[in-house]
């Protein structure tokens, strides 16, 4: 995929993902603060680790599945599906990235209509899009490594 259509599909991810549920929320419940609105979603720190440990945990089955010989069938089999298994899991913390990266935008956005820019908004958003880009980049740095390392069909 190159790396245009990549950033465009992530973008486009990134806004039913964080986006649209803020909308949602914010339209629902006029009385809400965006704010604190973002704070409730934020999962916490524990979870976003225990989410990063998964993904090594994933990229630490496939480098046995792909690269280290297995002569017991039934070893290879267990390791193909483990790898099966850590793959559907091992990529939970892309979905935060991308949440992060339609979230945040869209706060700005919201916070700009309702309040305005002022001197300090205006750093506090300059500070956020860079959260959001780099956000975006590891979006597409998951879906990378999500397309490497899945594990391969077998035919027969």
């Amino acid at each position: 995929m190159s790396i245009l259509k990549l950033l465009i599909s992530e973008i486009l991810i990134a806004l039913l993902i964080g986006a649209l549920p803020l909308l949602i929320v914010v339209n629902s419940n006029p009385s809400s603060d965006v704010v604190k609105t973002l704070s409730a979603l934020n999962p916490g720190d524990p979870v976003v680790i225990y989410f990063f440990y998964l993904l090594l945990l994933h990229l630490f089955i496939w480098a046995i599945n792909k690269y280290i010989l297995k002569t017991k069938e039934q070893v290879s089999n267990f390791f193909s599906a483990a790898h099966r298994f850590s793959h559907q899991v091992g990529f939970t913390i892309h979905s935060i990235y991308r949440a992060i990266a339609g979230t945040i935008p869209t706060a700005i956005g919201l916070l700009a209509y309702k309040h305005g820019f002022d001197n300090s908004a205006f750093i506090v958003s300059v500070a956020s899009s860079i959260l959001v880009l780099g956000s975006l980049f590891m979006c597409c740095v998951l879906t990378w490594l999500n397309e490497k390392t899945e594990p391969k069909q077998k035919w027969l």
